[in-house]
């Protein structure tokens, strides 16, 4: 009788425990803003599972406003990839490019009122991807090394723009009078540092070529701005500023640079970093009008951020439910706080 009873009960306990699945807390792994005067989008790739089955979805919002109110409202979603790496609005914000996975790595257009359509086919492993106009820039593995394409948007016209180069994580575009330059981070051997090279495929020139810590960078109206050894650079001075020499920064021995950094379109810049006195919780510190001034998140930790003219995204991560998304908007010397974007299971 005894032995019945043992087998029920350990038929029981495994079945239950057979069938849970606890669930995978929610990433964002590719996140863009657009704001063209007519209002802000963002597009998020949230990678999680509330029931312990891993999904990616895709979600493109547009901030509207409801009687007093402000809110997120999901326009369009997918969920065609099993993950998505880099994705960038158009200017317009009617489309996104994004470098998703399907059965292999590749670059899609998706129009947002359309379905999604592969801009490309190919087997090398294709990584960071950019609108630069009518043309879409993108990163792509071949053999060791990491190079940049370029591609119209119509999938006719393509372009190698560095060669044999090891081109890795940010890429972003820079306005230099009638010329257009592509800044990126690239590794060459043990140093890490940012390089650029013209829209044309020509005049490659090297900003910063130093071992060490992972070098983030933002740029903005005439403007580069990086961190360095846990130092800030900023350079504004010519067509191309790095040329002309960027001024240090002092970001306060109060704090510790510990992540991105940024620079908007008006006079701010600033970055992620730690108090020494709590290093394990990150603050937003920024300069303006000549002030450090800092904003925190309670029960958040900011993974990483991007910038769009005056508008600021940041990853936050929740220990306890995953990340969600806040977006913060500079105006008359100020961050306005707007709502943040939770993930799916979470919205109301």
């Amino acid at each position: 009788m005894m032995n019945k009873k043992l087998i029920f009960l350990i038929f029981v306990f495994t079945g239950f425990f057979g069938c849970y699945r606890p669930a995978i807390p929610w990433k964002i792994t590719a996140s863009s803003i657009v704001d063209n005067g007519d209002g802000i989008k963002v597009a998020l790739n949230w990678k999680g599972g509330p029931n312990g089955t891993p999904v990616n979805t895709t979600v493109v919002y547009e901030l509207s406003q409801v009687g007093g109110d402000m809110e997120w409202n999901p326009v369009a979603k997918t969920e065609k990839w099993k993950n998505v790496q880099s994705l960038d609005f158009s200017k317009d914000g009617a489309s996104l490019i994004l470098a998703a996975d399907v059965r292999a790595r590749d670059i899609w257009l998706w129009e947002i009122d359309k379905l999604p359509v592969e801009f490309t086919s190919n087997k090398e492993i294709e990584g960071d991807v950019i609108f630069v106009g009518d043309l879409i820039v993108f990163r792509k593995k071949e053999g060791k090394a990491h190079n940049i394409f370029s591609k119209s948007i119509n999938g006719i016209q393509g372009k190698r723009l560095t060669n044999d180069t090891s081109v890795r994580w940010n890429l972003k575009v820079f306005q230099s009078g009638e010329e257009v330059i592509l800044i990126h981070n690239v590794l060459n051997g043990m140093n890490l540092g940012i390089s650029s090279v013209s829209l044309k495929g020509t005049n490659s020139e090297r900003i910063l070529d130093n071992p060490g810590p992972e070098i983030s960078f933002d740029i903005a109206q005439g403007k580069v701005f990086f961190s360095n050894e846990n130092k800030w650079f900023l350079c504004e001075t010519g067509l191309k500023p790095w040329k002309e020499g960027c001024q240090e920064k002092d970001i306060s021995s109060e704090f510790s640079w510990t992540g991105d950094v940024f620079v908007l379109n008006q006079d701010v810049y600033g970055g992620v970093v730690s108090e020494s006195s709590s290093p394990n919780q990150s603050s937003l510190l920024y300069s303006s009008l000549g002030r450090m001034l800092s904003i925190s998140y309670e029960n958040g930790d900011i993974k990483s951020l991007n910038s769009e003219g005056d508008v600021l995204g940041l990853v936050v991560n929740n220990p306890a439910t995953g990340d969600f998304f806040r977006i913060e908007k500079f105006s008359d010397s100020s961050f306005e706080s707007l709502p943040p974007i939770y993930p799916p299971e979470l919205e109301d």
